[in-house]
């Protein structure tokens, strides 16, 4: 109980900031005095000027014009109705023209965006009538921008003809652009945080009712934290997601009325589960419920939204009756009262707190996510002092089954000391053999397989019965020039010397850059890079270009070594493709090979075959792929078995 209203607290007496921020004056925030760099992002909040029934960038702009508090709904203490049209006008002076980003919340319901008469953002499509009103109450947005002036002009268009209260109530701050997208990750991370908790209890308790359909409360739980989730994440302006914003703005607007409209009566249900009542309250919630939510999917929004308010006042006197139905069982000291009666409190609070002000009877921020959150909490915490309870009479049972077994356990120690003995030995045999497994893996499969084939190998999947797999790949043939000829006298050890120093060095750049050595060919190599994301071939083709470079940076090096010890000298050839390929196991029982094979393969080595020694050519879809290579037309060439001459590309260095 002391932790969950520790948890309380820490909603309730949230740190304030201890700096005093600008505030709008008779329309006009001064900025002057604020670093963008160095102070946290301003939230725009005062008296704005607010013209009623004019557009003032779009027109008309012949309203009456009154200063209203900014955010808030214009039907909030004015002669105005909350259907209509008009425009906030704001003045914001600067203290410099570093870049700057605004973001705002949701608009009821549809706003245009103007800074110094320049169209910034659209929401929905703002009208002066109701046919040429579309709505929109679409997600936060942030804009980035780079002012010319040290003064803006900060216009908003809004339209509504649909809900409750019309206006600009949610949130709008300006700062620089790392501070304001903090602010969005920020509420995005609570949003998900929020929402993930409530989808994780929701498939719980679902789950637990499917275990165990004796007590009922769980599946309505279940329900409710289901169905408060997909409202949460229809309300919320903050989320990363597009799941319900594909969706037209009548339809989220039914989704986001009908979640709460059904979750209530799952509520009502797993409240009187958990503390029975009068049968017939969460009857007749049931009923006006799912009447409420047929008009709904049967009207427009402008048409359901007072049937919504009407339904509003009646969810308030249900939800008087529960919290004293709560205060009755807590008196009654009835199990878990205690903190139902304080997340119902909690959740009762914030609920009223945003039906007053979406209505434009109360200014204040939305807190029905932490309500609903509390409430969660709440029954996290009943849940975890249930299996507290359950677990402590496991354990006392556990003890007298304990004293009951000690005989048995005695005779059943000497009995089974003989087969521990084996099974120790058995251990320490598999221990060798896991030893033996690794060492082979890692010393011996290694040098002769594909690293990633090893790696299905370890993980025990099947790969030599897979079919092999088309897959997209950049190939890189390299090669010594003159090597037989050179070294046609040179002794076999030696020469073995040479091939190896020369493979080990070509080998490791390849693993270094993620390509997997395919094969040796004689003396050159083949080497694969495969795509991990087969429509995006920058990264793997990257990696086969740096490859190449060093490979040919290398042979500088290794020249040195081979003048010394063998009086030998060689060039390296490089030829690159990128296209298609057949990859996987090729071979049958006795014998098989994991190779790739096709046309693409081939062309890359006919591209090495033609290549300049010490250089690096390519094809033109390869060239097309590393868009950071240094690249230089080399020519067309009529390379063997390919009918059309190709245009080949010589690689020079990559940008730094």
């Amino acid at each position: 109980m002391r932790f969950f209203l520790f948890i309380i607290s820490l909603f309730i007496f949230s740190p304030l900031a201890l700096q005093a921020e600008p505030t709008v004056n008779d329309g006009l925030l001064d900025l002057r005095t604020w670093n963008p760099a160095t102070d946290e992002a301003i939230e725009v909040k005062g008296q704005v000027p607010f013209y009623w029934k004019s557009f003032l960038i779009s027109g008309p702009s012949s309203g009456e014009r009154i200063f209203q508090d900014f955010p808030g709904s214009w039907n909030k203490d004015t002669k105005f109705p909350a259907i209509g049209f008009g425009s906030y006008r704001l003045r914001i002076l600067l203290p410099n023209l570093q870049a700057l980003s605004l973001r705002s919340g949701i608009i009821s319901s549809s706003a245009r965006y103007y800074i110094n008469g320049s169209l910034i953002w659209q929401d929905g499509e703002p009208g002066q009538n109701f046919e040429s009103t579309r709505g929109g109450m679409t997600k936060s947005w942030i804009h980035t921008f780079k002012p010319e002036t040290t003064e803006l002009i900060l216009v908003i268009e809004v339209a509504n003809y649909d809900m409750l209260a019309g206006g600009a109530y949610g949130e709008l701050r300006i700062g620089n652009q790392e501070k304001i997208l903090k602010i969005h990750e920020e509420a995005s991370s609570k949003g998900l945080l929020l929402i993930g908790a409530m989808l994780i209890m929701s498939f719980y308790h679902i789950l637990l009712y499917l275990l165990r359909r004796e007590d009922s409360s769980t599946l309505w739980y279940g329900m409710f934290c289901g169905l408060m989730a997909g409202h949460l994440t229809i309300a919320d302006p903050s989320a990363p997601w597009q799941l319900f914003y594909e969706l037209d703005y009548s339809s989220r607007v039914r989704l986001f009325n009908i979640t709460w409209v059904l979750a209530l009566p799952c509520f009502f249900a797993f409240a009187f589960k958990l503390f029975p009542s009068k049968r017939w309250i969460p009857t007749a919630l049931w009923v006006i419920s799912f009447s409420i939510a047929l008009i709904v999917t049967q009207t427009q929004p402008h048409d359901f939204m007072t049937t919504l308010s009407i339904f509003s006042v009646f969810a308030s006197f249900f939800l008087v009756y529960l919290t004293v139905h709560a205060i009755r069982c807590y008196r009654e000291k009835m199990q878990g009262a205690a903190p139902f009666l304080i997340a119902l409190v909690c959740l009762f609070a914030a609920a009223m707190n945003d039906m007053l002000a979406m209505r434009g009877y109360i200014q204040s921020t939305p807190l029905l996510t932490k309500g609903v959150f509390l409430f969660t909490i709440g029954q996290s915490f009943l849940i975890a002092a249930r299996f507290s309870k359950a677990f402590h009479r496991a354990e006392t049972s556990e003890g007298e089954v304990k004293e009951l077994n000690l005989s048995l356990e005695r005779k059943v120690e000497e009995q089974t000391r003989d087969i521990r003995d084996m099974v120790s030995s058995l251990r320490g045999q598999r221990d060798k053999m896991e030893r033996l497994n690794e060492y082979i893996s890692d010393n011996v499969l290694e040098r002769f397989f594909p690293h990633d084939l090893v790696s299905d190998l370890k993980a025990g999947r099947p790969i030599f019965n897979v079919k092999p797999q088309r897959k997209e790949v950049g190939v890189l043939f390299a090669d010594l020039c003159g090597f037989t000829a050179q070294t046609e006298s040179l002794d076999p050890t030696r020469l073995a010397l040479l091939l190896n120093e020369f493979f080990k060095t070509l080998t490791q750049i390849a693993m270094d850059e993620g390509g997997t050595v395919d094969k040796f060919l004689g003396d050159g190599m083949l080497v694969l890079f495969e795509l991990r994301h087969p429509h995006s071939p920058t990264g793997a083709i990257h990696a086969a270009s740096t490859c190449a470079l060093r490979m040919q940076a290398a042979m500088v090096g290794l020249n040195l070594i081979w003048q010394e010890q063998f009086g030998l000298n060689f060039s390296l050839r490089i030829g690159l493709h990128y296209g298609e390929a057949f990859v996987g196991c090729f071979g049958g029982d006795r014998r098989a090979e994991y190779t790739a094979i096709g046309t693409t393969v081939s062309i890359a080595s006919r591209v090495e075959s033609v290549a300049v020694p010490g250089q690096i050519f390519a094809t033109e879809s390869f060239r097309g792929a590393c868009v950071e290579g240094l690249w230089e037309f080399a020519g067309e060439f009529k390379l063997k078995g390919i009918t059309k001459a190709m245009r080949l590309f010589q690689l020079w260095d990559m940008k730094r």
